[in-house]
């Protein structure tokens, strides 16, 4: 699903793999060296064949340090790319989505999947897949050399694999249960800021300072509670894998003191063995935790594709291009609209109960129509049809005889103009905020702009 996010990216990861391969191969060869010293120097005690090993070692040590840094890098530089990619994707999607997509989520949710979503999937689809490839290299690198070691040493060593596995296998469901509560509990906390911060006017007002205390209060509470659902697995798994890890070394501590008492190996080929060992464990690990990698992701990917598989409620018209001027003669005709229902994602909800039925009236060019009523009689929805943020369910909504319906939505919102009950202020300057709405707009036009809302001299004086 992620895949193409990382399109632009691909040939950094591959060299990035390559280089956190390059790494693997080096610790093996440090290994190799590690056992030709033990056994040409300490055991047979030739101090004269220490140099030339050693000064190997320290070649590929050099290597595996400017590898290590170039895979770490490129790592990181594709994934930041591929979060910056993504999060514009999924921003911009959600910039066409009607109001009612906003209107049945919290703000503070959406955020969180903007960014602490987006970052968990990039930990999977992008780094994490390079983690996971080159772990899976590094196990065959690390078990072909303990295979030339020592075969049946090999065999106990690789051994821990299967138990691994199925200890992450037997974690993953509660993992990833407990991944999904923590995001969500993540969005709520984020929502109850969001919301007391942006409407502090209204908070103190009223004196709801307390109230609004216990609520985020509240909320981190589930928060905790979630967090620690996922530290206890968490806190329980590694323990567990440190326990078959330690299990694995003493098997191989056994086999290998057998054979060394036997004469079937060398203590300087045990020792080797055993540091062999402490590089082949950690890659065997990172392939076995997979399963809970992916349980974990699996919450974030999908509060991400909901965002990216829900539709816009209103499609472009044939007129798409089209550059309209209008005259400004607005008409509805027989309108019926109700608003929908909570649906699924890509599948808005059945309409209740109508707000407009049959409605028509018409509005010509020059003319002031004011349209009352008690709150809920459908006033703000006739402002919310002209701009096509819905459509009716029955009726046409016409601008100088031409159903709104038949043209681009971008045409028909450069012919409309809403000025809402409360201007919100965007952050930048007053200019900016003047011209929002016309991006082409001149200094000499917002000045005039601003003349004409009686506003100029109050905005001088700042």
């Amino acid at each position: 699903r992620f895949w193409p996010y990382t399109r632009g990216d691909r040939l950094r990861l591959l060299l990035a793999g390559a280089a956190l391969i390059t790494v693997s191969a080096c610790e093996v060869a440090a290994v190799l060296l590690f056992d030709v010293i033990t056994t040409r120097v300490l055991q047979d005690r030739r101090l004269a064949g220490f140099w030339a090993p050693a000064g190997a070692w320290l070649a590929a040590a050099c290597v595996a340090a400017l590898a290590m840094f170039a895979g770490g890098y490129l790592t990181s530089l594709a994934g930041e790319r591929f979060m910056l990619r993504l999060r514009d994707a999924v921003f911009a999607h959600a910039q066409r989505l009607s109001p009612g997509f906003f209107a049945e989520r919290r703000l503070g949710d959406l955020m969180v999947r903007l960014t602490g979503d987006v970052e968990v999937v990039e930990q999977l689809a992008c780094s994490g897949l390079v983690t996971t490839a080159c772990s899976a290299i590094s196990v065959v690198l690390f078990a072909g050399a303990a295979v030339v070691l020592n075969w049946r040493l090999s065999l106990a060593v690789l051994g821990v694999a299967p138990v691994l596995a199925l200890a992450a296998r037997g974690f993953s469901g509660r993992v990833g249960a407990a991944a999904a509560a923590e995001r969500d509990a993540s969005g709520s906390i984020t929502s109850a800021v969001e919301q007391s911060l942006a409407n502090q006017t209204l908070v103190q007002a009223f004196n709801r300072q307390n109230a609004e205390s216990r609520r985020l209060h509240s909320e981190g509470v589930s928060w905790l509670r979630a967090r620690m659902a996922a530290a206890r697995l968490s806190s329980a798994y590694g323990p567990l894998v440190y326990l078959i890890e330690t299990a694995g070394v003493l098997v191989v501590l056994g086999i290998g003191s057998w054979q060394v008492a036997t004469g079937q190996t060398t203590l300087g080929g045990l020792l080797a063995f055993a540091v062999l060992a402490a590089y082949l464990y950690p890659p065997i690990q990172d392939l076995s935790a997979v399963v809970l990698d992916v349980s974990q992701t699996a919450a974030s990917a999908d509060r991400i594709a909901e965002i990216l598989d829900s539709r816009p409620q209103v499609s472009d018209g044939t007129a798409v291009g089209a550059r309209l001027r209008s005259a400004g003669f607005v008409e509805f005709a027989g309108v019926t609209f109700g608003y929908p229902g909570p649906g699924r994602p890509g599948r808005p909800g059945r309409p209740a109960r109508p707000v407009l039925d049959g409605l028509s009236f018409t509005a010509g060019p020059g003319q002031v129509l004011a349209v009352i009523g008690p709150s809920g009689s459908g006033k703000s929805t006739i402002g919310r049809l002209l701009l096509r943020f819905y459509d009716p369910s029955a009726g046409r909504v016409l601008l100088d005889g031409v159903d709104i319906r038949e043209l681009s939505v971008r045409t028909l919102r450069r012919n409309v103009t809403l000025l809402q009950q409360h201007s919100p202020l965007l952050a930048g300057t007053v200019g900016e905020n003047i011209g929002y709405g016309a991006s082409a707009a001149t200094g000499a036009e917002i000045v005039a702009a601003a003349r004409a809302a009686d506003a100029h001299g109050f905005i001088a004086a700042l």
